[in-house]
């Protein structure tokens, strides 16, 4: 889990009593988190999670998105998917914008294309 924290995080007073300080991370350091750490799959939410805290942010382009995560993470740690991810939920295949705006749980579903399936090569791949 180390690994997923990067460097340099933000964080919010949330809570501060005399012997106890609790902290949140600020959205846009949950984003590079949940990115970094990025796994796909149907099993998975971390998808429907980014996108969530993508239109909170609202956060249009897949370069406004990386910009936030290359803040706390080198781009060297970061795994390939995880810029494909971006681009295809910013990109032409946006299911951002098409996703509920108060996800249970964090989590929206993707929307599926025609058929049930995202498409060939899509990081959703075909239910």
């Amino acid at each position: 889990m180390k690994g997923y924290l990067g460097t340099g995080g933000d964080f919010d007073p949330f809570l501060d009593l005399p012997h106890l300080k609790v902290f949140v991370a600020r959205p846009e350091y949950l984003l590079a988190m949940k990115c970094a750490s990025m796994r796909l799959g149907e099993e998975f939410h971390d998808l429907d999670d980014v996108r969530y805290l993508l239109r909170s942010l609202n956060v249009t382009t897949a370069e406004e998105a990386w910009a936030i995560v290359t803040r706390y993470f080198d781009e060297r740690q970061l795994r390939p998917k995880t810029r494909l991810a971006l681009d295809e939920l910013l990109g032409t295949h946006s299911g951002l914008s098409h996703a509920p705006s108060a996800p249970a749980g964090l989590a929206a579903s993707a929307p599926p294309g025609p058929g049930g399936c995202h498409g060939p090569g899509s990081v959703w791949g075909c239910r």
